[in-house]
Parts: C-alpha cells; sequence; structure tokens
C-alpha cells in the first residue's frame, strides 16, 4: 500500500524557488525511480488531481515536510475545487494545462539542475536570468518536454535538454523578462512588495491577482494585428507566448492607468477572456477590473449617471 512506502534512501536538498513537480523528479530519479514509475506506487491518475494524503505519502518518501511540499504543488483548492492552489495563490482552472507541457530553461538546469517554481505558470514564457524564451520541446527528437523524463536535464529521448545557441536565435524581450520576474516575486510572500518596483510592468496589475494579470495581459497581447485569428493554448510555443506578453504589456503601459485609452486597442484584444475574468475572476478587483476595460473595448463606451464617460486612474476603481 502506497500509505506504508518507507522513505527514499537518497536524499535531495530542498530548494525554496524550486516547484514541486521539479522537487519530485530530482527526489525520485536520483534514487533511480522515475515519476511515471512514482504516479504508479501512489496511484496518482494524474499530477494536477492530487489528494492531500498523496501530498503528505510523498513528502514523507522523499524526506520533505510536508506543508513544504505541498504548496508547492498545483492542487485544486478544498473550498472551491475548479481553482488551483499555488504557492499559496489561487488559479483558475487553466492553470492546470500549464502542467502539460515541462517549460525549462536549458541555461538554468545546466547550471542548477532544478526546475524554477515560476516556470509552470501559465503566463511563464521568459527567463530573467539569462534573457531568453523558456522550451518546451527537445531540439533533438522535437518531441514536448515531459516531467515524466529520467532525469532533471534529461528528455525521455535520452539526449541533453539544449536550446538554440545560434546567433539571433531569439529576439531580447525585456518585458517579457521583467513580467516572470514580477511572477516569481508575487510567489514568493517574503517579496510580493518588491513586485512594486520591477520597471515596465504596469503598477495598477499589483492591484491584481496572479491568474486575473496573467489573464489581463494575454487578452491584450493575444493580436498582433487586427484580423489575426486566436492560436490554441497548446499551439503557443514559448517565444510567442513571450512575444504576446510583451505586446500585452506595452499595450497596458500606455493606457497609463486611465481606463478610458484602452478604447484605441479594441481590435487587438480578445474579448472573451476579459468577459470570463469579469464573470469568475479569482478577486472582486479582477472582477471590476475586466468588467471596467471591457465597456471600454467593447462596442458601447460606459457612462456614469452625468452621461460622462469615467475617466481617472485605473487604480481608483478597485
Amino acid at each position: 500500500m502506497w500509505r506504508d512506502i518507507r522513505a527514499l534512501p537518497i536524499r535531495v536538498p530542498f530548494v525554496d524557488s524550486e516547484s514541486g513537480l521539479g522537487f519530485l523528479l530530482r527526489a525520485f530519479s536520483a534514487n533511480g525511480v522515475s515519476l511515471l514509475k512514482a504516479r504508479e506506487l501512489f496511484s496518482i491518475k494524474d499530477w494536477r488531481l492530487l489528494t492531500p494524503e498523496q501530498a503528505a505519502a510523498l513528502s514523507r518518501a522523499t524526506n520533505a515536510e510536508p506543508h513544504w511540499l505541498a504548496e508547492r504543488l498545483l492542487m485544486r483548492d478544498a473550498q472551491t475545487p475548479e481553482r488551483f492552489k499555488y504557492f499559496g495563490q489561487l488559479f483558475g482552472g487553466h492553470a492546470a494545462y500549464a502542467n502539460i507541457s515541462a517549460k525549462v530553461c536549458p541555461d538554468c538546469l545546466r547550471k542548477k539542475r532544478w526546475c524554477h517554481r515560476v516556470w509552470i505558470l501559465p503566463g511563464a514564457a521568459y527567463c530573467y536570468v539569462h534573457g531568453r524564451p523558456l522550451i518546451d520541446s527537445c531540439r533533438r527528437c522535437t518531441k514536448t518536454i515531459s516531467w515524466l523524463r529520467p532525469s532533471i536535464d534529461l528528455c525521455k529521448c535520452g539526449r541533453y535538454l539544449e536550446g538554440d545557441l545560434s546567433i539571433g536565435a531569439w529576439q531580447a524581450m525585456p518585458l517579457a523578462s521583467a513580467w516572470t520576474q514580477w511572477l516569481d516575486l508575487r510567489l514568493d510572500t517574503t517579496r510580493t512588495s518588491e513586485s512594486n518596483n520591477i520597471a515596465g510592468i504596469p503598477p495598477f496589475l499589483n492591484n491584481l491577482s496572479i491568474d486575473g494579470s496573467t489573464s489581463l495581459v494575454l487578452a491584450f497581447g493575444e493580436h498582433e494585428r487586427p484580423d489575426d485569428s486566436v492560436s490554441s493554448p497548446r499551439k503557443v510555443t514559448p517565444s510567442k507566448l513571450s512575444a504576446k506578453i510583451q505586446r500585452g504589456i506595452e499595450r497596458l503601459a500606455s493606457i497609463d492607468g486611465a481606463p478610458h485609452e484602452a478604447r484605441r486597442w479594441s481590435p487587438y484584444v480578445h474579448t472573451p477572456t476579459l468577459e470570463k475574468m469579469k464573470r469568475s475572476g479569482i478577486t472582486s478587483a479582477d472582477r471590476r477590473c475586466a468588467a471596467l476595460l471591457l465597456s471600454y473595448v467593447g462596442r458601447r463606451s460606459p457612462r456614469c449617471h452625468g452621461g460622462k464617460q469615467q475617466r481617472g486612474q485605473l487604480e481608483l476603481f478597485f
């Protein structure tokens, strides 16, 4: 029975900035056990559907403190099962899709040999340490990188995970880089206030949840041109996602906290994302912000009782 499984003989060091799945991959592979085998041993149907009992058993097996590991695993929230919790933050159901592909920075893996906590987030696509997009597929076999790989820096095909090192292989995207750093600070409860000081990130995003901010950035960055079609989330590479994030932040920054300025971006905004955020945003601030911006990027502009359009700083509407 998996509840009676003993602790693994070889212990691996704990890294506070590491994701839970990354830690489990390191811990089990160090003991010659794949995550696929671990999934069988602990009767895990899906790493996104872990029960508290399974998380506790995994912590015993890996010599980890239960709360430390549970906090780093993307798990369903007990109060709202349609949402997920990660590092104490709530995320909508779309966050679970981030687990399908295991995005990595090959430079970080080579130097540190652990998976950063921020890589698992849907809105993370760029490494702010090495200034390059993350990768989600192996250069050798071209298949999607899996959490079920044999080791932290190896693909399932047995080759080392490598990025494209050729000159001009990727474009520098400073705002996408700043955004990933902002996400990381928001996950760290001891440094959350530092997110206010990240250059280039619109200040009003600090009033929203990580989930809401991500939805907003991706909605405003969806279309490069007004007639562009919407891409399937599963087909967007980290490089393309980085470009989308770069556009979204640039456009939100141009609004400069004044909601009526959003009107100019109407043809470029993915309004279904804002509509979903308005209906089921994580926080009331998320829902109010989406409703306000929708009123400007939609067909009709909002009017106050006196017949004038609402103007002013976006933060004041939270």
